[in-house]
């Protein structure tokens, strides 16, 4: 009976594991159906933009069509020469002669413009919110993987030190 009874406890731990991932998962894919882009959320890890954008602030990126897109946003874009993905201010944009758009930008805190213009199909979408810190769960790998291992503990022992605590008071008053 022992066996059957840890067995089922194992189980149940597992289950309560993968359905806490799955609701993660959930929200991120959720909010990439809702806010219409493939990065819904960014972590701030340079400086460029402050003091608009601290470092470790995370941010709410929305798709947006580049028609919509003025001087002043701030957007989140793929850099033209390479992977690394930007989130700078919208300081001119120019309408090319196949009418897509490109876009010049500027990080707040930099003396001059980048050097290059945002072609619209490298746009992930412009910054509609941002909440101060919580980005440097993404940004320190050590710090997500503390809090995870912390939350996997806390819902491995939580039914366990419950039980424990109910049967020991069954045991006591029995003896009564």
């Amino acid at each position: 009976m022992r066996t059957r009874d840890r067995r089922r406890e194992v189980l149940l731990n597992i289950l309560t594991v993968a359905i806490f991932i799955s609701v993660i998962a959930g929200v991120y894919f959720g909010l990439r159906f809702y806010l219409s882009t493939d990065t819904p959320l960014l972590a701030i890890a340079s400086g460029s933009m402050e003091p608009a954008l601290k470092v470790g602030d995370l941010l709410a990126i929305q798709g947006a069509q580049t028609r919509n897109i003025h001087n002043g946003d701030i957007i989140a874009f793929k850099q033209p020469d390479g992977n690394v993905t930007i989130v700078h201010r919208v300081v001119a944009s120019r309408e090319n002669s196949n009418a897509t758009i490109d876009f010049k930008t500027k990080g707040d805190a930099n003396n001059g413009e980048d050097p290059y213009w945002v072609p619209q199909g490298n746009v992930h979408g412009r910054v509609i919110s941002g909440v101060p810190y919580i980005g440097f769960l993404i940004l320190n790998p050590t710090l997500t993987l503390g809090l995870a291992v912390s939350i996997f503990i806390v819902l491995l022992s939580w039914p366990e030190k419950t039980k424990n605590y109910n049967a020991s008071r069954t045991r006591h008053r029995r003896r009564n």
